[in-house]
């Protein structure tokens, strides 16, 4: 009995070393105890009761972790919660990393300021406000396995605990152990979870490589591992999934440094120097307004040393949060690195100064509701000292003009906001869009939803007073009937498979023959498919009702390659042809089919699939930037001149500055309704030079067909000589696209 009462003593000495920090437990408890009496019925607070704000808090559970299943909490804090509101959102991450937890403190201040707000009475107008006018999230922490980790818990009666340990549990060497050592780095297990985004992924470090630190007493090999894949960890993906589903405005992420290196500063979205140098560096569209409002950040958050903290856009391409944010939704993510001396050498304790606790979340704190009232929209100056919220802003709802219905998943674009690199900005499900703009920028809006009419080129009208509302109720287009006859060479049980292709919005459909459908006006691209028959590619523009019919034709694979044991992922320099199918005869029906998936540096590399009939270059595909998920493309290939030959090139076309996954090829087929003999040449992997072929008659007199192979873009010059090597002329000198080319040479012209 004795030793058991000693053992569940030393468990909550361990679990509570200290009253004033946050362990997992305290926090849960903590998280479940305001459930209770703020969860289910009114906040009685005045300044709340006045203005009808009901319930004000919210807990949910988002996800669970990798490990130990440990459920990852959210907490939602709003003028009656329950209800769905047309107003921005703001999100803060407490605590990523295991041993930075100067954001789980502070998290769970803001939470309690809200909750208890008599006892913060500077901050009541701020309370209010924020409640009023937006819905701040809170996720305390989303690595609560790293996060026991650090504050140490006994299992099977041995003591786990490393007050540096920075990634979660998961059992990368999956030897069933949790393989950590007690100290900096060297940890066999765990992911960092700030390096798992879909977004410049692959240049995070791989497995167990050794740490790069600018302190080089700090040995922190093995700590930001990226994991085995994108998103691979169940906290990642619970943040993943919040952050899609609520299109936050603006968030923070807190976190801080061992190691002294980013000391006391605010990350952003990017500002690159990995391609050009710091001479040069590739901004985020929209940089102005991130950095405007950073700057504003660092300055409040250095008010408790009197020292701004530092800035940057984030300099490398890592996989981090803060550029996956704004690249998928639009929201601005800050990344705020903790600390009170600077470049403090906290040795092998907790990553915190409890002794300057209280300055650091104050001077945070005050930071926060500096972006809440950014989020909110109004030109508020609450404290001398601090600067004034700028309150310009674009925001309101897209609605059907006939139901008056919100539009989720409308697309608002703002082109000055915008690149190729960004993903398109949509509304939420209450069919609400905010965006924060410069009060210097001139804007434009643009939008747009499947069905729907489009509303293009509105100037923004925006002021340093307040947010800018502009709502849109979008007419409904017509819809009109499409009918498909389908007749099958075969007779067939099954339905058919369609795609749908519209530049808003993809479909899959099961059909059967004489279907009928009913569609909105606008061009489409449809794609018939079924087991052993070719399929069929149609482009449509509905403008009426229609009826058309398509014959499906039993399938004769020419000529196929399948990668499923081979590598399949190609890097190319300056234009390689990785494949091609040569030397193709006239067919009346060619229809190619492949299976790929891509990632490429957006505007600088390419891959092209070119079709070459004799000299003349048609492009059938080009892709650049990412879509890394494998998807099929069917493009029918006319060649129409029963004389004529054609060859298909696949090309790489990279500039070899920046290396992402490349371009990873499953199967490649050409196919055909004829069942004949074809004089196609196998696939080949061609080589990364020019290549000349034997002319042919040779000798001739006067003339002779010269066929050549071009490996990349680059200039070609054939010249003629004698037999006794005298020249004779030159016949061709410029530029040439990748792929097969022929010359016929006639001396008497």
């Amino acid at each position: 009995m004795l030793n058991n009462i000693l053992f569940i003593l030393i468990l909550f000495v361990l679990s509570y070393s200290d009253d004033r920090l946050y362990t997992y437990e305290k926090m849960d408890s903590t998280l479940h105890a305001w459930k209770e009496l703020f969860g289910s019925s009114d906040h009685d607070n005045p300044i709340y009761t006045d203005y009808g704000f009901g319930i004000i808090y919210d807990l949910d559970t988002i996800g669970y972790s990798s490990k130990d299943s440990l459920p990852i909490f959210a907490v939602k804090l709003s003028a009656n919660v329950n209800e769905r509101a047309s107003e921005p959102k703001i999100l803060i991450l407490g605590q990523c990393h295991a041993e930075e937890i100067y954001g789980l403190e502070i998290s769970m201040e803001i939470i309690k300021q809200f909750l208890f707000p008599d006892e913060y009475v500077d901050n009541k107008t701020k309370l209010q406000w924020g409640l009023y006018g937006s819905e701040v999230w809170v996720v305390p922490t989303h690595n609560p396995e790293g996060l026991r980790v650090v504050h140490g818990y006994y299992k099977n009666g041995e003591l786990i605990k490393d007050v540096t340990y920075r990634k979660n549990k998961t059992d990368v060497n999956q030897n069933s152990n949790f393989d950590y050592i007690d100290g900096v780095g060297q940890d066999l297990d765990g992911v960092d979870l700030n390096r798992n985004y879909d977004f410049n992924w692959i240049f995070g470090d791989s497995l167990w490589v050794p740490g790069a630190s600018c302190n080089p007493g700090y040995k922190d090999d093995f700590d930001y591992y990226r994991g085995h894949s994108p998103e691979s960890e169940p906290e990642t993906k619970a943040i993943v999934a919040l952050a899609k589903k609520e299109k936050f405005l603006l968030s923070i992420a807190y976190h801080s440094s061992r190691s002294g290196c980013i000391d006391r500063y605010v990350i952003y979205p990017w500002a690159w120097k990995d391609k050009w140098g710091e001479e040069q560096k590739e901004l985020a569209p929209g940089f102005d307004v991130i950095e405007k409002l950073a700057s504003e950040i660092a300055e409040i958050a250095g008010m408790d040393l009197g020292q701004n903290y530092l800035q940057t856009g984030s300099s490398y391409r890592k996989g981090n949060a803060h550029d996956w944010f704004y690249r998928e939704t639009g929201c601005i993510q800050f990344l705020v690195e903790l600390g009170y001396t600077p470049q403090f050498d906290y040795g092998g304790g907790l990553l915190i100064q409890e002794e300057y606790i209280d300055e650091v979340i104050n001077s945070n704190i005050d930071a926060f509701f500096h972006v809440l009232m950014r989020a909110v929209g109004n030109n508020y100056d609450l404290d001398l000292g601090l600067p004034p919220v700028d309150g310009n802003q674009v925001r309101g709802n897209i609605l059907d003009a006939n139901t008056n219905f919100p539009i989720e998943n409308a697309i608002v674009s703002i082109p000055e906001l915008e690149n190729n690199i960004t993903k398109k900005r949509t509304t939420d499900g209450s069919g609400f869009y905010s965006r924060i703009l410069h009060p210097d920028g001139e804007y434009t809006m643009n939008i747009s939803a499947f069905g729907y009419e489009l509303f293009n080129n509105i100037e923004i009208q925006h002021t340093t007073s307040g947010a800018r509302t502009f709502d849109a109720s979008l007419n409904k287009l017509s819809n009109y009937n499409l009918t498909l006859n389908i007749t099958a060479s075969e007779s067939i049980e099954k339905s058919f498979h369609l795609l749908r292709h519209h530049r808003l919005q993809s479909d899959t459909f099961y059909v059967s023959s004489d279907e009928i459908f009913t569609w909105p006006q606008g061009d489409y691209r449809i794609v018939l498919l079924q087991d052993g028959f070719i399929p069929v590619v149609k482009e449509l523009a509905l403008n009426q009702n229609q009826s058309i019919t398509i014959s499906m034709d039993s399938s004769f694979i020419l000529n196929e390659i399948n990668y499923e044991n081979q590598e399949g992922v190609w890097y190319a320099e300056e234009g390689k042809v990785i494949h091609s199918i040569n030397n193709i005869n006239y067919h009346e029906n060619l229809l190619l089919e492949y299976r790929l998936k891509y990632e490429l540096e957006w505007d600088y590399d390419n891959l092209f699939v070119y079709q070459i009939n004799n000299n003349d270059t048609i492009t059938l595909m080009q892709y650049s930037g990412d879509k890394y998920q494998f998807f099929t493309e069917y493009i029918p290939i006319s060649i129409s001149n029963e004389n004529a030959s054609a060859d298909i090139i696949f090309s790489l076309e990279e500039d070899g500055s920046i290396d992402y996954r490349g371009v990873e090829i499953d199967y490649i087929k050409l196919l055909t309704s004829e069942n004949e003999e074809s004089n196609l040449s196998i696939f080949e992997e061609l080589p990364n030079q020019l290549v000349l072929f034997q002319n042919h008659p040779n000798p001739f007199n006067p003339s002779t067909k010269i066929k050549y192979f071009v490996p990349r873009n680059e200039k070609v010059t054939i010249e003629i000589y004698d037999i006794r090597g005298n020249f004779v002329e030159e016949i061709i000198s410029k530029n040439h696209n990748p792929g097969y080319h022929t010359i016929i040479v006639n001396l008497d012209e």
